[in-house]
């Protein structure tokens, strides 16, 4: 069975080597795309993993919109997905029995756990999802798809979410101020523009990833 790899990004070389580097150990194919025209050899790198690369355009500024463009550069029979700042904590080869095995029982994705950093809890996400499945990005910031096909939950299969740019000192402050302030204020933009385009559409408007309030995250950034 063939396993494709994909992830959005933004420059973050760095990121982009670690993860790619975990990933070519256990899936046959790795797609990287990028959020507008690439900054800093970013998609370079990638080809050194061999993997298929493309910008996709427009820059809108966070990975969503562009997540089915890469998801359509995907040729494995499973694709498995996650973003620059989110590590596969789970063995290759116990991935790889679980699709296998979600395969034979008619499965057509598994829900994984994600180990949340910021709000500190464990997520169940659709990570894992079968090529020919009805699964289908959409551009909602923090939402993510349309619709999951019949999917099984696997609670031994976690992505943990770290980006070492997020990271703190002794005190809880922030090291890479700049870097946490340029994160979210992309977040804000893109939430903005989502809640502007789906105006009439009171049942997006009301996830709860399209209320943050980013200007009093901004204003506490300095805090863990």
């Amino acid at each position: 069975m063939k396993l494709s790899f994909m992830i959005v990004t933004y420059d973050n070389t760095e990121n982009v080597r670690e993860i790619l580097g975990q990933m070519e150990t256990f899936v046959d194919e790795l797609v990287v795309a990028h959020d507008g025209k690439e900054v800093d050899n970013v998609l370079t790198v990638a080809r050194e993993y061999g993997a298929k690369t493309l910008e996709a355009m427009p820059y809108m500024g966070y990975a969503d919109p562009h997540r089915q463009t890469a998801r359509e550069l995907c040729t494995g029979d499973w694709i498995l997905w996650s973003d620059t700042d989110e590590r596969w904590v789970t063995d290759g080869k116990y991935i790889r029995d679980a699709i296998n095995n979600a395969d034979m029982n008619g499965y057509e994705a598994i829900y994984v756990l994600r180990d949340n950093i910021y709000r500190g809890l464990l997520e169940s996400h659709p990570r894992i999802f079968k090529n020919s499945s009805s699964f289908r990005f959409n551009d909602i910031i923090h939402l993510t798809f349309d619709s999951v096909p019949i999917a099984i939950q696997d609670n031994n299969i976690i992505i943990k979410h770290y980006d070492k740019h997020d990271e703190v000192d002794e005190n809880g402050y922030y090291v890479n101020l700049d870097y946490r302030r340029e994160k979210m204020l992309r977040y804000k933009n893109a939430q903005n523009y989502v809640r502007e385009k789906y105006k009439d559409r009171p049942d997006i408007l009301s996830f709860p990833g399209l209320n943050y309030n980013y200007d009093d995250i901004l204003a506490e950034v300095r805090r863990k």
